[in-house]
């Protein structure tokens, strides 16, 4: 089996039609590790079959370029750095989310 880069899987999977994603047409999506590799075509995937998305990894600055690339209107994404080896702040960042996706997501709804 040949070894596909991270960049080939991207576009392979920007490429798929997920009809079962489409369940996800305005649904919240939290992708973590969505920077690069599965997590960054994950984003694109989902971006496509309409979903809201939550993107988390360290890297803000890439988040932002992800976010910029998957087309949705800011109001549809939400961009989270976060350090998943970090554990002790995971609760704090899941309450978080439940309090933006309110209010970004659900206030927002001009947007949709």
């Amino acid at each position: 089996m040949r070894e596909l880069g991270y960049k080939s899987l991207i576009l392979r999977v920007r490429n798929i039609s997920f009809n079962k994603m489409a369940a996800f047409q305005d649904k919240v999506v939290w992708i973590t590790g969505a920077s690069s590799g599965i997590g960054e075509a994950l984003a694109y995937a989902f971006a496509q079959q309409g979903a809201k998305l939550v993107l988390s990894a360290r890297r803000k600055e890439v988040l932002a370029q992800v976010a910029k690339q998957t087309n949705l209107p800011d109001c549809r994404v939400l961009i989270l750095p976060i350090d998943m080896t970090q554990t002790k702040h995971h609760q704090n960042r899941k309450q978080g989310v439940a309090r933006e996706v309110k209010l970004k997501f659900l206030g927002r709804n001009e947007c949709f």
